[in-house]
């Protein structure tokens, strides 16, 4: 967990987050559920707890499993994209989640590669889940469900 490079991580990630963003507000305002999501100071509490369980997640993803196969795929580029099947794989059977997990998954392991900031994927993963979260009709989305859980 590193605070000293925030700002510099932060704006290399833009570089991934902004065209992921972009797309989700399209999707939003293409299926008129842009408009509907909750903007209110009693949305704070629900989007900090979203952030630190994003971090989370990429603590485990990164910080376990990307350093651990760093080691043994020493190419950037595949031990990013070996990563990102990883995380896909935690979101079966969710097909908009495991599509969003791939893409999302292989930018965040490569911007860890570069930064090893995960404050910054926090943040980035929270956005990016939290506007996924919204734009696609629920039952799509089955709140988010993975697992077994997805079919109840």
């Amino acid at each position: 967990f590193r605070i000293d490079n925030f700002l510099p991580s932060a704006r290399e990630a833009c570089w991934a987050a902004i065209p992921l963003l972009l797309l989700l507000v399209l999707i939003g305002i293409l299926s008129e559920r842009l408009w509907s999501i909750p903007v209110d100071w009693r949305s704070v509490t629900p989007v900090f707890r979203y952030m630190l369980w994003g971090t989370f997640q990429q603590y485990g993803l990164q910080g376990y499993f990307h350093n651990r196969l760093s080691r043994v795929i020493s190419q950037p580029l595949w031990s990013s994209a070996v990563n990102a099947v990883v995380f896909m794989s935690f979101h079966i059977p969710n097909p908009v989640l495991m599509a969003f997990t791939l893409v999302g998954g292989f930018a965040c392991s490569m911007l860890y590669l570069q930064s090893r900031n995960l404050f910054v994927l926090g943040v980035f993963h929270g956005a990016i889940g939290l506007l996924l979260s919204n734009v696609f009709p629920r039952e799509w989305m089955l709140n988010m469900r993975v697992g077994p859980g997805y079919f109840r």
